[in-house]
């Protein structure tokens, strides 16, 4: 395969973007090979290739600590990001990780996204990634509820502190969201998943009754 130098003259420069940043910050040697031989030889996903870069780069962050014995890394990875994951679980990993000096929300925001290894490889690699990329609303489902997910972990765990320090008097606290969307046209209220599986809003049956102009 081309070596990293001969990829990057293709486009002229590395693309600067997120994922290049994070390979200076964290030093991830060879990640662009990495990269380009899973897309291209093993026909890894963009999603795929998400989790490769996210490992990656909280493996880094656990060398950087001196911590080795907390588990395997793509373990710690699914408990972190995993939807079956509960809150409370994930909340407990976190302390653990943030005792052992990891930066943890600084981490996170290192994570990139499919959408970042997409640019990354087409602007840095010249990578062709045209094709099957449009979000579906299973992606949709997915992406929401890993937010959700890591929402509550970051409350479970501010009351836990919270807590642990008296400042709140509660037994052990359990964090649940419920997210709503309203559409500001029909005024309709909806859970997010049942308006994700029912695809539209009550404006669309409202368009399809009403009578259509004659044309004169």
């Amino acid at each position: 395969m081309p070596s990293v130098q001969r990829m990057e003259n293709r486009t002229g420069t590395a693309c600067g973007c997120k994922i290049s940043r994070a390979a200076e910050q964290y030093q991830l040697d060879e990640l662009d090979e990495r990269l380009y031989h899973a897309h291209q030889i093993e026909g890894a996903s963009l999603r795929e290739l998400e989790t490769v870069v996210n490992r990656r780069i909280l493996e880094s962050a656990l060398q950087d600590v001196g911590v080795e014995t907390l588990g395997d890394v793509s373990d710690l990875y699914q408990r972190l990001t995993d939807d079956d994951v509960s809150a409370g679980d994930r909340a407990e990993l976190r302390t653990r990780l943030e005792q052992v000096g990891v930066d943890l929300s600084q981490v996170e925001s290192d994570f990139v996204t499919y959408q970042t290894v997409r640019k990354h490889l087409r602007q840095s690699l010249g990578v062709d990634t045209s094709g099957g990329t449009d979000l579906t609303v299973s992606d949709a489902h997915t992406r929401i509820h890993r937010l959700q997910s890591r929402s509550e972990a970051v409350i479970t765990e501010t009351l836990e502190h919270l807590r642990r320090a008296e400042t709140i008097e509660a037994g052990k606290l359990d964090v649940v969201l419920s997210m709503r969307v309203s559409c500001e046209c029909c005024g309709d209220s909806y859970r997010l998943a049942d308006l994700l599986n029912q695809g539209h809003c009550q404006c669309r049956g409202k368009a399809s009754q009403e009578p259509e102009e004659s044309i004169q």
